[in-house]
């Protein structure tokens, strides 16, 4: 019996991973294109998928999406991790936002990870006219500018040797590199 090779339509219809990283793709593409910076933790044991840099400030934001449409046209967007009855719901601490996308619509919700319910699903609905609790969040980009209350970050570091010039420089002080002169 002859296996039929599924077309990448039917592998995104039939396929979570791949609607997820489809998903992910365009928060990238998004996040670029409004001049932020995005990165991504490596390995996965994060709680977040991308840590974004926005004039300054930094935040942990988790994507979520929907695929399907209810006749309503309300989309229903996971809000917890974990699969089957192991879910656990996203608190501070561990994400800033949810950017949670509506893909029929093309439509993201930048959902502060306080204003997440508390319950497994949230609703939103992308209609014209249509009001609703998340609608508020509905392109909500420039709260990546606002951050969180851990304020502004400086500079981060990453060293993968101990010899590192710039560093001895500054941990000597400027005494140190004057005796040095002399």
């Amino acid at each position: 019996m002859k296996k039929k090779r599924l077309g990448l339509a039917k592998r995104v219809e039939k396929d979570r991973n791949v609607k997820g990283e489809i998903a992910e793709l365009r928060f990238l593409e998004r996040v670029t294109a409004l001049g932020y910076v995005a990165c991504r933790p490596f390995g996965n044991n994060a709680r977040f998928d991308f840590l974004v840099e926005a004039r300054g400030r930094i935040t942990r934001v988790q994507v979520k999406s929907s695929w399907e449409q209810a006749e309503t046209g309300i989309y229903h967007v996971c809000c917890v991790s974990g699969a089957h009855y192991r879910h656990r719901p996203y608190v501070p601490g561990e994400i800033d936002f949810l950017a949670a996308y509506a893909a029929g619509d093309d439509v993201w919700y930048i959902v502060p990870v306080r204003k997440l319910p508390s319950y497994r699903t949230m609703r939103v609905c992308p209609r014209p006219g249509r009001t609703g609790r998340y609608e508020r969040y509905r392109e909500a980009w420039h709260l990546l500018e606002e951050g969180h209350n851990s304020g502004r970050v400086k500079q981060i570091w990453a060293m993968a040797s101990t010899s590192c010039p710039q560093i001895e420089e500054e941990e000597r002080g400027p005494e140190v590199e004057e005796q040095q002169t002399a």
